[in-house]
């Protein structure tokens, strides 16, 4: 079993601090499982000497700990030693940010993205920058899908979905704007945690939109869910935006009550394959029995049913502003990113408004629904991960990113010919992102789900 799929980052982090394991047998695992799965294409950039640099940076940091001034409420330790795959979107000191595009080639920001720089403040290692597609949109990349390399690995944040299925890392950063954090964590059978938006700070991210975009990662063990939502995220008054929508949520489910929870069909839900709608109709089946949770579905199409459209309009008017430099060039710029700046180009400004006008309605209707919910559950992708180059069938992540809703992917299932996985997606109302994890540690608890993923036998 590797390293980072049967410990989870607590457990790891107290084993380095007690010299049960050696900060250098954590450097080594990283650079034998990326030599190892080389084929694969996972990084970007990564460079041995620079990864062996920054744990010696951080070692040395810690050992000189009690010279430091820390707020005492704050542990600055709570990530020390473990190395972070950061998806290249996101600026780092140490590396170029080329974001999947031959323009931007070599391109060094001089700067770490402030969630970076917390990760780093927090003891973590930046281990290397993980693929990611063009712009983090929808040309699909070189890396390769683990299971069956003549399949997707779900394009935008598939470098660090793939480099957590192979063990290389134990968490990498992603991003979401439709679905590029729950769909290559389904088709690559991992842990994608989608956080409420605005939950996690965008500084030094590149922008494609700005009320879609959404900072998450992607993990192999459920133990890693809080401390890494603890350390990516913004709190207190300092940050007005998170702060007060948060203050106005109970985030804790009452002790002496069940679990209150939703099973959604989305209009989406008639594309699916019929593998994935049998498995997720017996999982809920299996939700029902279990004491502590009741089950009810919930039609929630009245709200959501202009959710695609209404995407479409915001990113591709977004994608066509944000990009309209490099569409100049267009021998540059991939087949599909030209298509949908071109499309973009031809939305009226009214029409963003009132696209923009409908999402906040939207966001305030599904917020008041999903007071009466724990979470629900719905699908992560219509299929298995497709032939690569062959069209993905629409799934519900979109939606819920359109809802400013924290949503996880649960690596739970397998298809019956081919054995590849799929998932199965967990959401709750804003900003009760700390419950949606109670409630899968939950269902780990109650051995409902894995409490990491399956290491994948190659």
């Amino acid at each position: 079993m590797s390293l980072f799929v049967e410990n989870s980052i607590p457990n790891l982090v107290d084993k380095i601090k007690k010299n049960e394991l050696k900060i250098d047998d954590v450097y080594d695992e990283v650079v034998f499982k990326s030599r190892q799965n080389e084929k694969y294409n996972i990084w970007a950039s990564f460079s041995p000497e620079i990864l062996k640099e920054s744990f010696h940076k951080q070692k040395e940091r810690y050992s000189n700990r009690e010279n430091e001034c820390y707020a005492p409420i704050r542990n600055p330790y709570n990530l020390y030693g473990i190395p972070i795959g950061v998806k290249d979107i996101m600026n780092t000191i140490d590396y170029p940010t080329q974001m999947g595009s031959v323009i931007w080639k070599d391109f060094e920001a001089g700067n770490d993205a402030r969630i970076v720089k917390k990760l780093r403040y927090d003891g973590g290692i930046v281990a290397g920058k993980t693929v990611t597609a063009e712009f983090a949109v929808h040309a699909l990349n070189e890396t390769l899908n683990p299971y069956d390399t003549t399949r997707t690995p779900g394009t935008s944040s598939s470098g660090s979905a793939v480099s957590v299925a192979l063990g290389v890392l134990p968490v990498a950063l992603a991003t979401q704007t439709a679905g590029s954090i729950i769909r290559p964590s389904s088709f690559c059978g991992v842990y994608g945690f989608m956080p409420s938006f605005g939950r996690i700070p965008r500084t030094g991210i590149l922008k494609t939109t700005d009320s879609l975009d959404t900072v998450g990662f992607i993990t192999s063990n459920i133990g890693n869910l809080k401390v890494m939502l603890q350390s990516l995220s913004v709190n207190g008054p300092d940050y007005p935006f998170v702060y007060k929508a948060s203050k106005c949520i109970n985030r804790r489910k009452a002790a002496d009550r069940k679990w209150k929870i939703g099973f959604v069909k989305t209009y989406t839900w008639d594309e699916a394959e019929n593998y994935v709608k049998d498995s997720i109709s017996s999982f809920v089946e299996l939700l029902r029995k279990d004491e502590g949770i009741e089950v009810e579905q919930i039609d929630i199409n009245n709200i959501i049913k202009d959710a695609h459209s209404v995407h479409s309009i915001i990113y591709d008017k977004s994608l066509s502003y944000y990009f309209a430099n490099e569409h100049h060039d267009r021998s540059h710029v991939s087949d599909v990113m030209n298509a949908l700046i071109e499309h973009g180009e031809k939305i009226l400004p009214q029409e963003l408004f009132d696209a923009l006008d409908c999402q906040e309605q939207m966001c305030e209707e599904a917020d008041d629904f999903m007071k009466n919910y724990d979470a629900i559950v719905s699908i992560s992708t219509a299929s298995i991960a497709p032939k690569r180059g062959v069209f993905e069938k629409r799934d519900p992540s979109l939606i819920w990113t359109l809802l400013h809703l924290p949503s996880i992917n649960l690596p739970v299932f397998r298809e019956g010919t081919t054995g590849l996985p799929f998932g199965v997606q967990v959401s709750s109302r804003r900003f009760n992102d700390e419950l949606l994890i109670d409630f899968v540690e939950y269902l780990a608890k109650k051995e409902l789900i894995p409490e990491h993923i399956k290491e994948i036998d190659l």
